[in-house]
């Protein structure tokens, strides 16, 4: 918002966009986003599944992400969703809740990713270290990605099966 007002501030005449956190925001921040050229927001949900939101510790619920959406919506923004596939504790269900989420808020673009990407000292880092996918003193400067055992042999078929042809859904 800080941003938004010093466009404004200055008079300013852009079209921008930024990635959004669900958490915290009104409808008053959101209008003044627009006036400010705002056009596009990216949102990082990270998952569909309320289940996955809480493994993967997002801190916040899909009632946010939803109740974000909405006030997009009605201010004319339009959104791009990000969403992990196969972190710890994902199953044929959560990423079934996934894909009904993605239709359901039928984003200007959606873009499944496969695997989330280990970052060090991390929770995930833990589990990946527990698990055996990285080594201990492994450099992950190098990028390496877990994804889960459960969904590892099925999932990019699955979703290609219910998105193929979609010119708006992106899956990585």
């Amino acid at each position: 918002r800080a941003v938004a007002e010093e466009i404004l501030r200055r008079r300013v005449k852009v079209k921008w966009s930024a990635t959004l956190h669900p958490l915290n925001i009104d409808s008053d921040d959101i209008r003044t986003l627009r006036r400010s050229g705002f056009s596009m927001a990216s949102l990082g949900s990270d998952s569909g599944s309320p289940a996955m939101l809480t493994h993967l510790r997002k801190g916040f619920y899909i009632e946010e992400v939803s109740s974000l959406i909405n006030l997009l919506r009605e201010n004319g923004i339009t959104f791009y969703l990000s969403i992990m596939i196969g972190g710890p504790g994902e199953t044929r269900s959560t990423v079934e809740e996934s894909i009904r989420f993605a239709i359901k808020v039928n984003a200007s673009m959606t873009a499944f990713r496969i695997g989330i990407r280990i970052t060090p000292l991390t929770g995930l880092h833990q589990t990946a270290l527990e698990e055996g996918v990285v080594k201990p003193g492994q450099n992950l400067l190098e990028p390496c990605f877990y994804v889960s055992n459960s969904i590892r042999d099925w999932a990019a078929a699955f979703l290609h099966s219910n998105f193929d042809g979609n010119p708006r859904i992106l899956i990585q």
